[in-house]
């Protein structure tokens, strides 16, 4: 009787070791993988962050092209002058086809789509139109969140910049 005493208190002394060790494990386990979560979504947000400002100081950089401003310029004032047309067309294109965006659109102070490059010209949804008329009241870059156009059945993200001349500002 002695001895199965002792071996049952050895057995429930060893259920009770492995499973505070098991416990144990567990919980480390888990914050391994928590830290290892925490680190590829710091990771993400900072490849996000980099990939906003990369996109913000394209735009900053491509709406104060003097070439690209004093043609566009040139362009409204004779909107039926098809080589102007055709060289901001082009200039258009360069990002359009660099980066892989759908679409660079030229619009109006008034947010009225002009020129774009990559897809068909339609009018701006409200939610954009507001934006553009921001970013020219601010004149600087300005970023949409991810939204659904409500024009079409699309996500997007929109960089816009105003094209600021010497005259406007």
């Amino acid at each position: 009787p002695f001895l199965i005493i002792i071996a049952g208190a050895l057995s429930v002394f060893i259920i009770v070791l492995g499973y505070l060790y098991y416990r144990q494990e567990d919980k480390s386990i888990k914050n391994e993988k928590k830290n290892i979560l925490r680190a590829v979504a710091d990771l993400k947000i900072n490849m996000l962050i980099k990939w906003c400002n990369d996109r913000s100081n394209d735009a900053a950089v491509f709406s104060q092209m003097p070439f690209l401003i004093k043609n566009v310029e040139k362009w409204l004032d004779d909107k039926n002058n098809n080589e102007l047309k055709a060289a901001v067309l082009e200039f258009l294109d360069a990002p359009q086809k660099a980066y892989e965006y759908e679409a660079v659109i030229l619009a109006s102070v008034e947010a009225e789509p002009l020129l774009s490059s990559g897809s068909e010209l339609k009018p701006f949804d409200t939610s954009s139109s507001q934006e553009i008329i921001k970013a020219v009241k601010l004149c600087q870059v300005v970023h949409t969140d991810f939204y659904q156009c409500g024009l079409e059945d699309k996500v997007y993200y929109d960089v816009i910049a105003p094209l600021m001349s010497e005259s406007s500002n």
